[in-house]
């Protein structure tokens, strides 16, 4: 039911004129009711003696009615609504006819103004203008039209708990600023438009602007203003201590809001499900608190009951509110709570959870029960009825065996009990049957056994040189020669755990004359410069080198002397190239108290004649030097050789013929001439090496030059 409203007409006739002195005051007040899609309205004109004389009339409207736009003119009245007006006449009879005046309606007579443009209309539809809070907002005035500009007087209001309170008054008088709680904040805009800066909660408000002309004659419009402010971040607490299992509403947390405008709304929920207030017989209650400032805060307490499952439920909430362009809203943290429930049983377990565990690994034997809290736990070994007092230690051998504990559950007082086993597993240091290093003969075998305690079944394996030989816990070894001595491994693991492993070392040692090696056998040499030589000798105990130039011996402080391994030494000579030096021996004699062996070295000038040097390093043959009738390749040995072959094939082959031809008688025996070259060779078959030159020959050289037949 809207309210009614009084409106007074002017005299626009002198029969209304004369009206107004007979019945004045002359007013109708007006008043209207929707009533099922259906509006009513109701006419009562005042009379003289404030006794009414009502009119009345019930209509259809498909639109909602306006507050009346209304106009007097002779004996009519005229609603204003929004989309259509209506005529309302007023026939009058003489009072003491006893006859009510009849009040009838007509489709316009008039055509239908907006409002605002008529004097004495009242705009009851508020527009709505909405803000944040410390915005500047502009209100403007929807009676105010260009032409109302410098002869009439506008005003801003606003109601406050029933009554007006200035804010803003401009007209002919001047502008002037009213004394209000937002004098020091508001400014006009376009003479009509009121401008508020740094909008609080408190100026939310119905503000109106009234319009009067010369005549006293008023319109107006009003704005409501919403101020809106987005609340602070949801904070959730859940109860602290834990929530004993039941079928009644507990309190389960609370969620607070802060600092929002208008009232913010909070929803709980659990594993993303809205949790009702009043559905399954969760409560939801709701506290308001409004601040100094108008800002208000929100404090949410949830009350469920609490099963077992959720141990794992996920509980957070949500607060929801509105702001100028719509709705928003903000989560919570995600939160758990703590479920007290029943111990039914427990469990014994080792961690690390392994059938692996070897001595020195760090175990720690877990009791738990099935409920919360934890039920009172004692932990045993099998066999010894004193009480572990520590559940974690660093495990050896030992501690294999059954441990079981005894749980006391303090809620159910029910006792409880669970067992398990503990296989730690070892493995001692390996142990050979020979002794590091061990001193073998030459060209015998060793035979050599590796043996380790473990928890379980071992796996063998020998190394050399990071790379298996054999397999198995015996190890032969041929030892040829010095190369298979040196240092063998035995490493012992565990297949079932794999690391678990130790490994053991052997230094084999060749016991045996010396063996001798040179760096080259014949070398090229120039006068006046130096040449190194150098010679390694193998054997056990170590051998000693001693250097031989022409059968004398040279000073060994000018030799370098230095060991390559338990078994072999190295000495290097450097010699400063002379004629006494060149197409000489330079000898390398190794000995130790079992035998000696020699290697030779041909110094040989570039320039003169090519020699092959043969040597016996074993037996410490001399070494000895091959003339060559041509000139040598400085860059191979294997020329020489091939040359040397090459002219004893020919001559052999030339004294076969010749032979032949002597036998025909082609050729006598004795003749002089070219002929006798080979006189020696052909009658003779012997070879003169009397006067050969001054070199020591191999008996397989001598053997290949006496030709075919020796």
């Amino acid at each position: 039911m809207l309210p009614p409203r009084s409106f007074c007409c002017r005299p626009h006739s002198a029969a209304l004129q004369e009206r107004r002195q007979r019945d004045s005051p002359c007013c109708w007040e007006l008043s209207y009711q929707a009533v099922r899609g259906r509006s009513q309205a109701k006419a009562v004109r005042g009379q003289k003696a404030h006794t009414p004389e009502e009119h009345s009339a019930t209509f259809p409207l498909d639109l909602m009615l306006r507050p009346p736009a209304v106009s007097l003119g002779r004996d009519m009245m005229t609603w204003g609504i929004e989309e259509e007006a209506f005529q309302l006449t007023v026939q009058q009879q003489p009072r003491e006819s006893g006859v009510r005046p009849p009040v009838t309606f007509s489709p316009p007579a008039v055509s239908h103004r907006a409002w605002g443009e008529v004097w004495g209309q009242h705009d009851h539809e508020t527009k709505v203008q909405k803000v944040k809070l410390g915005e500047t907002v502009s209100l403007p005035c929807k009676a105010f039209k260009f032409e109302d500009f410098g002869n009439t007087r506008l005003q801003w209001v606003y109601d406050n708990k029933g009554h007006h309170h200035k804010i803003y008054t401009i007209g002919p008088k001047g502008e002037f600023r009213e004394e209000s709680e937002l004098k020091s904040l508001v400014s006009l805009e376009n003479n009509s438009t009121l401008v508020i800066n740094d909008v609080q909660v408190q100026d939310e408000k119905l503000f109106k602007c009234q319009i009067e002309d010369q005549h006293g004659n008023i319109k107006e419009s009003s704005i409501q203003l919403r101020v809106y402010k987005a609340p602070g971040e949801p904070e959730i607490v859940m109860k602290d201590i834990g929530i004993p299992e039941t079928e009644n509403a507990v309190e389960i947390g609370t969620c607070e809001s802060t600092n929002g405008f208008p009232t913010p709304n909070i929803t709980w929920y659990k594993n993303e499900s809205p949790l009702r207030n009043g559905q399954d017989a969760v409560e939801v209650n709701s506290q308001v608190t409004v601040g100094s400032s108008g800002l208000i805060t929100v404090k949410s307490t949830l009350f469920s009951p609490v099963q077992k499952s959720d141990v794992d439920a996920v509980f957070y909430c949500e607060v929801s509110y509105y702001l100028p362009k719509g709705a928003h809203m903000k989560e919570s943290q995600k939160k758990n709570i703590t479920v007290y429930y029943t111990n039914t049983k427990v469990t014994l377990f080792i961690k690390p959870q392994s059938d692996k565990i070897k001595e020195g690994d760090t175990v720690e034997l877990i009791c738990e029960g099935n409920g919360n809290p934890q039920p009172e736990i004692s932990l045993y070994k099998k066999g010894n009825d004193t009480r572990l007092k520590s559940h974690r230690w660093i495990v050896s051998r030992e501690d294999s065996g059954g441990y079981y504990c005894s749980a006391y559950d303090v809620e159910s007082f029910d006792e409880m009990s669970a067992e398990t086993e503990m296989h730690v597993h070892f493995l001692d240091p390996p142990v050979l049957s020979e002794h590091s290093p061990v001193i073998v003969t030459l060209g015998s075998v060793l035979s050599v056994s590796c043996q380790a305690n473990a928890s379980v079944q071992t796996e063998i394996q020998w190394k050399r040189d990071e790379i298996i030989i054999a397999s198995g816990h015996i190890l032969n070894i041929s030892l040829e020669d010095y190369s298979n001595g040196g240092q063998y491994t035995c490493v012992v693991g565990l297949p079932s755990v794999p690391v678990l492993n130790l490994s053991k070392e052997l230094q084999v040692i060749v016991k045996g004359k010396p063996y001798v090696e040179v760096s080259q056998q014949y070398v090229e040499v120039q006068r006046g410069k130096n040449v190194i030589t150098r010679c390694k000798a193998t054997g056990y105990p170590l051998p000693k080198i001693t250097w031989y130039i022409n059968g004398s011996e040279v000073d060994a402080k000018i030799a370098q002397v230095y060991n390559v391994s338990d078994n072999g030494v190295v000495s290097e000579l450097t010699l400063l190239v002379t004629q006494d030096l060149i197409n000489e021996n330079v000898t390398c004699k190794a000995y130790n108290e079992l035998d000696n062996s020699m290697g030779y070295i041909l110094l040989h000038e570039k320039s003169e004649t090519t020699v092959v040097p043969i040597s016996n390093t074993e037996s410490g043959a001399t070494v000895v030097p091959i003339p060559d009738a041509g000139s040598r390749s400085e860059k191979s040995y294997g020329v020489v050789i091939v040359a040397v072959i090459v002219c004893i094939l020919l001559l052999a082959i030339l004294g076969a013929v010749l032979y032949f031809l002597y036998k025909k008688g082609h050729i006598p025996c004795g003749r002089s001439g070219k002929q006798d070259i080979f006189y020696s060779y052909a009658c003779h078959n012997e070879v003169d090496i009397k006067n050969t030159p001054n070199y020591e020959w191999s008996p397989q050289l001598l053997k290949d030059l006496s030709g075919p037949g020796t």
